[in-house]
This record gives C-alpha cells, sequence and structure tokens, in this order.
C-alpha cells in the first residue's frame, strides 16, 4: 500500500504544468516547497496565498490530498518561517474557514 501512495506522489507533475512550487531534485525526488522569498514581507504573504489558491486549484482537478503534508514537511524547519510559507498557510486556513477572499487578513501575523 505505501509503495502505491508513493507511485501516486511521484507522477506528481512539476512546473508549468504542475505546481509552479514543487520541483525535481534528483533522480526520482521533488521538492514539494521550492520558494524563494523576497526581503518584502508583505509581497512574500500575496505570492503565498496565490501558491494556495494554485494548490486549490491542482487537487479540485487531479491531487493528491497527502500533498499538502508533503508540501508542509518540506517548509523551513525553523520558527521564523519565510512570508511566502506565512501567506501560504493564511491561505490554506482561510479555504477551511470558508473566508477565501473576506477576511483573510485576519490570519496573517504582521512582522514586527
Amino acid at each position: 500500500m505505501l509503495a502505491s501512495k508513493e507511485q501516486k506522489l511521484s507522477k506528481v507533475v512539476v512546473g508549468r504544468e504542475g505546481l509552479s512550487f514543487v520541483s525535481a531534485c534528483g533522480p526520482g525526488k521533488k521538492s514539494f516547497w521550492n520558494v524563494a522569498p523576497t526581503d518584502n514581507w508583505d509581497a512574500d504573504v500575496a505570492a503565498g496565498k496565490k501558491l494556495a489558491l494554485e494548490l486549490r486549484d491542482y487537487l479540485s482537478e487531479d491531487g493528491s490530498p497527502m500533498m499538502v503534508r508533503r508540501i508542509f514537511n518540506d517548509m523551513e524547519p525553523s520558527a521564523d518561517l519565510s512570508g511566502i510559507s506565512v501567506g501560504f498557510m493564511s491561505g490554506i486556513a482561510s479555504m477551511i474557514v470558508g473566508s477565501a477572499d473576506e477576511h483573510s487578513e485576519q490570519l496573517v501575523p504582521k512582522r514586527h
């Protein structure tokens, strides 16, 4: 059973035909969170929210919901997440509570 889950994840399309933030990182391996934060917190948060929408659209078509776990596992391991990661998780949280457009600013911590 585990092998079939791994086979399904290995078929995730990267780049233009799939998720822009998933990339190949070796023979048969993928990075499920390949992003490049800038020094602009607000722009990074907005970019992360767009990536959450991209994931939503991908999953609604042909993605595995287990990919969310893989993405979170590949995010920065430190407590100081980038604005892109914070925006992404905020976007996911907004979708969960049903307010992807309304009140989403309340779910994003401001950088001090």
